[in-house]
């Protein structure tokens, strides 16, 4: 049943992924033009917030931000409490409880949105008193209610179960981790443990502590006037307190003498997540910046850069491969990244160590400069268009001590880069030597090839530092013994019973491509079961596949072909209720390839080989036998292609255990497809299966 679900939503998904991902041409960048930039207000109310306006009437909106500007708090086994405190202050104030808060914010059309650094409000600008007054009342009487603090960590205890198994959320704390330290702010990461230990006086303390005027910054942008926003900003926030606001000072993680590799294992990976980066001390405003930007973006800082262009247009290895960089006043980073198949992870590391090499080495060539510089200063033309970028540059002045002619003089500064400058942002900053390599992905198939590249140590999916995953297999385990308890557990005793079979399923495209159903139906037969499979979006069926127990029929797009040869055997096999419990008979040749672990349960891996040469991976729970993972090298427009799909959410229907939820990775997106509807003996009539 599952099989041939996989292949013909990865075969259409391929089909409309090739024109969503064709990114090879790039508008040719234009000459840099004499930017402008605009004007706007600032002062300073007596508590002592500072307030910055840009004027802007082309349309009646206004946008508002608050900004408390505190050090960086370390938060030990409490982690999470200054988030969860930030949260809390959107859940109302002593005058207007969530639902009233809720209300007025709904009536205006606007959204008033909370962190533990900010209020941001934006909406029409007929209301900008109102949202001002609003914004203030949350600043100054947040409410704390006690059933809010408890809804939100239970939803934050959630959170983090889910990141669990979650590659992207397991590589954030882990390079964090590692760059940083645990005993840092920034390498910290909230727990289950640490909620549990965080209280509702937690957060009021740190509003108390943090939350003051004299560190924050008050930006309105839209269509208002100064001295109305004046006016206003006195009136609501006069009573805003000033105190003193604790400082804090953190050592600069210290950098390793050489390169070194930090890995988590994910068992049920296809693809391994792939970051290289290292620490850097550049803080904002520094004049290195303008030469680090025009850096970054040769190396990585889109579909032009040489990441890209190598690991995907030339190599193939992904969807893409980008750098980044970021400034900070307390310490920064540099990451080069990208998501690769499992069987080319080495390589791909190889490729932007080498790429990287290249930036410390050798000069730009005046072209590739010329052309970056053009990019960079057209967009930063663009960005001017938008009156929030001169807000966000004022802020910057202000919280950095920025020269008043910093942005002005952008353009020219960027001009005046020279090759060599990048080579040298490139030698102080790109530093892989005293860095790391952070992979996410399947240990038993990439880690070996690893070490290479340095030592490799093992994280768990805290980024606490663990020991390389390894499960044995007890004596007496063989993959038919494993496939029986499979077919005991789903119900094949009572296969007898089972005359046919239907399920249909939707699945939600990426990208917001739709919606698509998925119809599969069995039936048996007197020498072979029937099958049918149909694919349809908008109530058009695009994709059917479908065997009468002598002939075979695929139809994509209204294009008809009959089934024959070995994968005519495949459809026969798939046709039955149970396909494991077929495969002895059809000559598949089974074994045991490994153990692991998924969602923290042994799995035994069961290797299955085609006669006609195919190999499948077959994960099944060692205590509850049921299968949770199947994976296969399939060919795509893009080359082979290793396909994973997921089974859960397993229910009883009429004495089978069916699996009601398939989550299918397919180029690193999850196509998760859900069970609307089961139906068992429900009488299909044979012509359902017939050949169109």
């Amino acid at each position: 049943m599952k099989k041939f679900v996989i292949t013909s939503i990865c075969a259409f998904l391929t089909l409309t992924m090739t024109a969503q991902f064709d990114r090879n041409q790039m508008p040719e960048p234009g000459p840099a033009r004499e930017i402008q930039l605009g004007k706007y207000n600032t002062f300073k109310l007596k508590n002592g917030l500072t307030v910055i306006v840009v004027e802007d009437n082309k349309l009646p909106r206004v946008t508002m931000n608050l900004l408390v500007n505190r050090d960086a708090i370390f938060e030990g086994d409490k982690a999470g409490y200054v988030e969860l405190a930030g949260e809390l202050m959107r859940r109302g104030t002593a005058s207007r409880p969530k639902e009233t808060l809720d209300e007025d914010i709904d009536f205006m059309g606007a959204n008033v949105s909370t962190s533990s650094t900010s209020i941001n409000a934006s909406g029409l600008s007929k209301y900008a008193e109102t949202l001002l007054e609003i914004m203030a009342d949350i600043a100054i009487n947040p409410a704390f209610p006690e059933s809010d603090f408890e809804s939100l960590l239970l939803n934050a205890r959630s959170g983090v179960q889910s990141e669990k198994e979650d590659p992207g959320s397991i590589m954030r704390r882990m390079r964090s981790a590692v760059m940083y330290g645990l005993d840092h702010p920034y390498g910290e990461a909230m727990t289950e443990e640490s909620l549990d230990n965080i209280t509702l006086e937690d957060c009021r303390q740190y509003y108390e502590t943090f939350f003051r005027p004299n560190i924050s910054y008050l930006a309105v942008v839209g269509n208002v006037r100064t001295k109305d926003v004046r006016k206003w900003a006195r009136r609501y926030f006069r009573n805003w307190k000033k105190a003193e606001v604790p400082t804090t000072t953190f050592p600069a993680p210290p950098m390793p003498e050489q390169l070194s590799v930090a890995f988590s294992n994910r068992s049920a990976s296809v693809q391994s997540q792939i970051v290289i980066g290292n620490t850097i001390n550049l803080t904002p405003g520094h004049p290195d910046v303008v030469s680090m930007r025009l850096a970054n973006q040769i190396l990585g800082g889109g579909s032009q850069g040489r990441l890209f262009q190598n690991l995907r247009e030339d190599k193939a290895y992904t969807y893409g491969s980008y750098s980044s960089y970021s400034t900070d006043k307390l310490i920064g980073s540099f990451t080069a990244s990208a998501d690769v198949r499992n069987d080319v992870t080495d390589s791909a590391v190889t490729q932007i160590l080498g790429e990287i090499q290249t930036m410390r080495t050798e000069l730009v060539d005046d072209k590739t400069l010329q052309d970056v510089k053009n990019f960079l200063s057209g967009t930063f033309g663009l960005s001017l268009e938008r009156p929030q970028t001169l807000a966000r540059f004022a802020l910057d002045i202000e919280r950095y001590g920025l020269p008043k002619d910093y942005y002005s003089n952008y353009l020219k500064n960027l001009n005046a880069v020279t090759a060599e400058d990048i080579k040298r942002a490139a030698n102080t900053y790109m530093r892989p030597e005293n860095g790391f390599v952070f992979v996410v992905g399947k240990d038993a198939e990439v880690g070996d090839n690893l070490q290479a590249f340095g030592e490799v140590r093992y994280f768990d999916h805290q980024g606490n530092l663990t020991e390389r995953p390894s499960v044995n297999i007890p004596a007496g385990i063989t993959a038919q013994s494993v496939i029986n308890k499979y077919l005991d557990a789903v119900g094949i005793a009572n296969v007898s019973q089972l005359k046919d079979l239907s399920m249909s399923m939707k699945a939600e495209l990426p990208g917001g491509q739709g919606t698509l159903s998925i119809v599969i139906k069995k039936k048996a037969g007197k020498e072979a079961n029937m099958f049918l499979q149909e694919l349809g979006m908008m109530g058009m069926t695009i994709q059917r596949q479908s065997f009468d127990g002598k002939r075979g029929q695929f139809i994509l797009q209204g294009q008809k072909q009959d089934v024959e040869g070995a994968d005519l055997a495949d459809l026969m096999i798939e046709a039955e209720f149970f396909p494991e419990a077929s495969y002895a008979a059809a000559g598949y040749e089974m074994r045991i390839s490994g153990a692991d672990r998924i969602n923290g349960e042994v799995v035994y891996i069961v290797e299955v080989k085609k006669p006609g040469g195919s190999v499948i991976s077959e994960y099944y729970y060692a205590e509850s036998g049921l299968k949770v993972r199947s994976e296969q090298t399939i060919e795509t427009p893009q080359g082979e292609m290793t396909q994973a799909t997921n089974f859960g959410n397993y229910r009883e229907v009429k004495g089978f255990l069916i699996p009601h939820l398939m989550i299918q990775n397919i180029a690193g997106m999850d196509i998760r497809m859900e069970a609307s509807e089961i139906k068992v003996n429900s009488g299909i009539p044979n012509s359902e299966f017939s050949a169109k």
